[in-house]
């Protein structure tokens, strides 16, 4: 199937001329889609002051692989398709970015100090990431510091997704535990 067979609701000649290098077809597609991949982000639970980069990243991904699309299914359900994986990848940056900004000391009230080195930064990094098991370990940098897709995990370790993701939730608590328990002031290397 070629992309002449998507459904109307995007014109095939618009997805065929952005494929084409089309910087005014690519405008018109940004415009028409910008505005529901937004909203659309903003229901799935994507902040409002994260949901700019999220749409720009969604974007990235439809200018790298829109020629690969072959119109199995309609334009509109692979352009949300990617909405939702960028969804979770933008909440699970949120959850982690807690953690780190509670390491940087932006939660001051349990800091001792407001200094707070790079070097100590790296050493909780480090002490969290020693606390997982290999397997652990490896899909959560995998995932969250490489930013590859479970299925691309899984394949990689040779797992299952669903068990990908397992391990992946509980290196995040463990990370995550670790990090919460730890003392930040200058004193506490």
């Amino acid at each position: 199937m070629t992309l002449m067979a998507v459904a109307a609701f995007t014109c095939p000649e618009l997805l065929d001329q952005c494929v084409a290098g089309d910087r005014g077809a690519w405008r018109e597609l940004h415009a028409v889609y910008r505005p529901q991949a937004v909203a659309f982000l903003l229901r799935l639970g994507v902040r409002s002051r994260e949901a700019d980069d999220a749409c720009q990243d969604i974007f990235l991904q439809v200018f790298r692989y829109l020629h690969r699309f072959e119109g199995r299914a309609d334009f509109r359900t692979w352009f949300y398709k990617l909405c939702i994986s960028q969804a979770a990848r933008a909440r699970r940056r949120a959850l982690l970015a807690r953690s780190f900004r509670w390491i940087s000391g932006a939660r001051r009230d349990a800091v001792a100090t407001p200094d707070f080195s790079a070097e100590r930064s790296s050493a909780l990094v480090d002490g969290a990431l020693a606390t997982l098991t290999r397997r652990q370990r490896e899909v959560f940098v995998l995932f969250e510091l490489e930013q590859m897709p479970t299925a691309e995990i899984a394949r990689l370790v040779g797992a299952p997704p669903a068990t990908v993701r397992r391990q992946l939730q509980e290196a995040r608590q463990k990370f995550e535990r670790f990090i919460h328990e730890q003392p930040l002031g200058r004193d506490a290397r």
